[in-house]
C-alpha cells in the first residue's frame, strides 16, 4: 500500500523472496514516473518491476513503454482489462474491470511486445470484478488466452466439476507432496501463520 525503502535491504538477505515494485491506483506508488525513480535508485537484482496493464493504463501511463524499458527487470506482468464506463473515482473505478478482451486496455499489444522480447516469466491474469459468475468469467478469460495460443482451450467438463465443489479442492494429482508443503510454507511463513491450522493438510487437501 505504501513504499517502504527499508524493505529492499531486509528481503535481500532472506531468499527466496523477490522484491518487486507494483504500481497500483490510489496507492503510494501509482504512476510510472514515480516507479522509474524508485527503480533507478535500487539495484536491478534487488528490486524487480511488476507492472499491471490496467492500473498503469488507468493512471494515464503507457504500459507498453513501461514494459519496453524494464522488460529485463520484470518479476511478472499482471494482465487485466478495464473499461472507463464507471470513471476513475476511487469508489467506482474497480467496477470497470472486465474479462480479458472486453475493455480498452491494449492486451494484445502487450502480449506481442512480451513475445517479441522473448519474455519467459509469469503472466498473471487478474479478474477483480467479474460481470458474470466467477466460473464463467474464468472460462471467458481462458478462452481469450486459448485463442492466442497461450494456454489450452478451457475444459467445460473440468469447470463444471469445479463449480460443483465447495470450499475444499484437491491438489492436482501430479503435484508432488513435498512441493505442496513447500508452497504452503512459503505463503504462510511471512505472516507467521500456523501451518498446522491449514484445513486438510493431513489429507492432501487445501482450502
Amino acid at each position: 500500500d505504501e513504499w517502504d525503502a527499508t524493505a529492499e535491504e531486509a528481503l535481500a538477505t532472506d531468499p527466496p523472496f523477490t522484491l518487486a515494485l507494483h504500481p497500483h491506483l490510489f496507492m503510494d506508488v501509482h504512476r510510472y514516473a514515480r516507479a522509474k525513480r524508485i527503480l533507478r535508485d535500487h539495484k536491478e537484482d534487488n528490486l524487480k518491476f511488476l507492472p499491471d496493464t490496467a492500473h498503469l493504463s488507468i493512471a494515464g501511463d503507457d504500459i507498453l513503454q513501461a514494459i519496453q524499458k524494464y522488460y529485463k527487470r520484470l518479476a511478472a506482468v499482471h494482465l487485466k482489462d478495464w473499461t472507463p464506463d464507471f470513471g476513475r473515482h476511487s469508489l467506482r473505478y474497480a467496477r470497470g474491470f472486465l474479462e480479458l478482451g472486453r475493455g480498452v486496455i491494449p492486451l494484445d499489444d502487450t502480449l506481442r511486445l512480451l513475445d517479441a522480447k522473448k519474455y519467459k516469466g509469469w503472466i498473471v491474469v487478474e479478474q477483480d470484478h467479474p460481470t458474470t459468475s466467477p466460473e464463467d468469467a474464468a472460462r471467458s478469460c481462458a478462452a481469450w488466452l486459448a485463442a492466442r495460443k497461450i494456454m489450452p482451450s478451457p475444459s467445460v467438463e473440468r469447470l463444471t466439476q469445479l463449480r460443483q465443489r465447495k470450499t475444499i479442492t484437491r491438489v492436482a494429482d501430479d503435484w508432488p507432496r513435498d512441493k505442496e508443503l513447500e508452497f504452503l510454507r512459503t505463503i504462510s511463513a511471512p505472516s507467521g501463520f500456523d501451518l498446522s491450522a491449514c484445513a486438510g493438510i493431513n489429507s492432501g487437501l487445501i482450502s
